[in-house]
């Protein structure tokens, strides 16, 4: 397609998420070839770009709060991350891990990566304890031992079942909790306490549906005062809070993938653990500012939408090429 072209439909995709600049020269465009996986909460993208200049600016950030960590290798090329005063970088001799939702200017040459998406939760991370990048050099035995699962894991994503995905990210999950441990190290917390709290968000994740899940299952489990575990949850408005807002964002995803069905509302509340129709309905609106029937759906369409390419480019009435829906429907389901 034309340079103008290609950069106009970039736009759109990452609208919201990045600003893009212009090129370094005005006869070139800014073009990509990328493909996109999801793997329950995991978002797995490859990707060989030009040269492009691309800012997470802190509006953007505000108005889009995406909490992930990218856990990013390159094949060839390299980039400039330059968050405030501190530039790194980025290039590869290691695995780099970028904090997303920190302000920052990313200036690439002519590159191939992939990055794997990982929500705070299932990593560990702590952006107010955490640097917001950090690397392990494919040198070390850390980095070789992740070097080999993320290029196994991008292998199987590209044939895999769908009944397959989240075995699979629950595995690379606990790779990558397990092998950064020692990459986030933090004067505040020890390694103890931070190792605790990602084994009990872990545990807490794989038992929202149960009603009881609480307080008292994790004291059995961990062998953790009650003290200490209402303390580990403090941060993130204690821990009934964070089983609930686990919950609710559990529920969002079951209902927006869902078919339009009967009785979807309250499978979704009993797959996330809601004792009552009311009590969940009334918890969503709070959360979202929607009702539950108001996300029911809202993604069952997609691959109609990506096929025929529905949607515009920004400013324009060209349809978008079906690739291109594809990938712009990929960035706002992962927000």
């Amino acid at each position: 397609m034309a340079p103008e072209r290609s950069r106009e439909l970039w736009r759109h995709v990452v609208d919201g998420t990045f600003a893009l600049e212009g090129p370094f020269t005005p006869e070139r465009g800014h073009r990509v070839k990328a493909q996109a996986w999801f793997l329950d909460e995991l978002l797995l993208a490859a990707l060989k770009a030009e040269a492009n200049v691309v800012d997470r600016t802190q509006d953007l950030i505000d108005r889009n709060p995406t909490p992930v960590v990218k856990v990013r290798m390159y094949r060839s090329g390299y980039s400039l991350l330059i968050h405030g005063d501190d530039q790194r970088t980025l290039g590869t001799g290691a695995i780099h891990f970028i904090d997303h939702d920190r302000a920052a200017r990313q200036i690439s040459t002519n590159h191939e990566q992939f990055t794997l998406a990982v929500p705070y939760h299932l990593l560990g991370y702590d952006p107010s304890a955490h640097p917001a990048v950090f690397s392990i050099g494919i040198d070390t035995p850390r980095g070789r031992i992740l070097q080999a699962g993320l290029g196994l894991m991008l292998q199987e994503a590209q044939y895999l079942e769908q009944g397959d995905a989240a075995g699979l990210a629950a595995a690379v999950s606990g790779l990558l909790q397990g092998i950064v441990a020692g990459g986030m190290d933090s004067e505040r917390d020890g390694p103890t306490r931070r190792a605790r709290i990602a084994a009990m968000k872990v545990f807490i994740d794989k038992n929202l549906p149960d009603p009881d899940l609480g307080i008292d299952m994790l004291l059995k489990a961990f062998g953790a005062s009650r003290a200490t575990i209402y303390r580990d949850f403090a941060e993130d408005g204690g821990l009934q809070h964070y089983i609930l807002t686990r919950r609710l964002q559990r529920a969002y995803r079951i209902l927006s993938e869902a078919p339009q069905s009967r009785g979807a509302v309250q499978d979704a509340a009993d797959r996330t653990g809601f004792a009552t129709l009311a009590h969940f309905s009334r918890s969503f609106r709070d959360q979202f500012g929607e009702r539950p029937s108001d996300v029911l759906g809202q993604w069952h369409q997609r691959d109609d939408r990506a096929q025929i390419g529905v949607g515009h480019a920004a400013g324009g009435s060209n349809p978008l090429p079906g690739p291109v829906a594809a990938l712009q429907w990929a960035y706002k389901r992962f927000s």
